[in-house]
């Protein structure tokens, strides 16, 4: 065979580069990378890291979380608002008590009043106790010096074989009737438990033409007391 037909047949025909080369790359070139390579990321590269990066980056607290936390805060938030409403609340009851003016009194008859009239006040003359100088000893009346819950006590002794009728009024108003005598000496007693404005004023009173005259109200077993709340 001649030089120009081997260098013909040599042109005519394809190179075929052996396994390896640029031609056909083979694995672990840049052509077809294999694991590890920056191509195909594997386990623990970057590619991988990105949703652990959002993680730490938003705290690890997922939108149903903070929502949830939210939620919390404002209920907390609402338990402390009522708790300091409450205490408000027991502050302003405990100013109110000791602000509060001591009102009590405590009287007796000092002498038998015979022939009492109907209606007329029964004076409690004979005075043991007064704080706040609420009761007058000379009118027999209690004038409420503020408003509030009252407490009263009355007992009336007849006298020997009479029967009297008395009754505590408010402002002219019957609120409590005693009933007192019998074939002998008899006493009535009575309680009361009144919500009075300031100013109010509160007498013990013969009610009526009511009993067997004289009306006759016996003297030191005779009392008359109320207090404040």
């Amino acid at each position: 065979m001649s030089s120009e037909n081997q260098v013909g047949g040599k042109r005519g025909q394809s190179v075929q580069p052996p396994n390896g080369q640029h031609g056909q790359p083979d694995e672990g070139q840049s052509g077809q990378p294999d694991g590890g390579q920056p191509g195909q990321p594997d386990d623990g590269q970057p590619g991988q890291q990105t949703s652990a990066q959002n993680e730490c980056t938003s705290g690890g607290i997922s939108s149903g979380d903070k929502i949830i936390t939210l939620q919390s805060l404002q209920k907390e938030i609402e338990n402390l608002r009522a708790e300091l409403t409450e205490e408000r609340k027991r502050r302003i009851s405990l100013e109110t008590i000791v602000t509060r003016p001591k009102v009590a009194f405590y009287a007796r008859v000092s002498t038998p009043i015979v022939g009492i009239a109907p209606w007329a006040t029964i004076v409690f003359s004979d005075v043991e106790t007064n704080i706040g100088g609420a009761y007058n000893s000379k009118t027999g009346e209690f004038v409420a010096p503020t408003a509030g819950l009252y407490v009263f006590f009355c007992t009336i002794l007849s006298g020997w074989n009479l029967i009297i009728e008395s009754v505590l009024q408010v402002n002219g108003t019957n609120k409590m009737h005693i009933y007192s005598g019998s074939n002998f000496q008899g006493s009535g007693s009575n309680r009361a438990l009144l919500q009075l404005n300031t100013g109010d004023v509160v007498r013990m009173a013969k009610h009526g033409p009511w009993g067997s005259k004289p009306f006759t109200v016996h003297n030191c077993w005779s009392t008359f007391s109320g207090y404040l709340l």
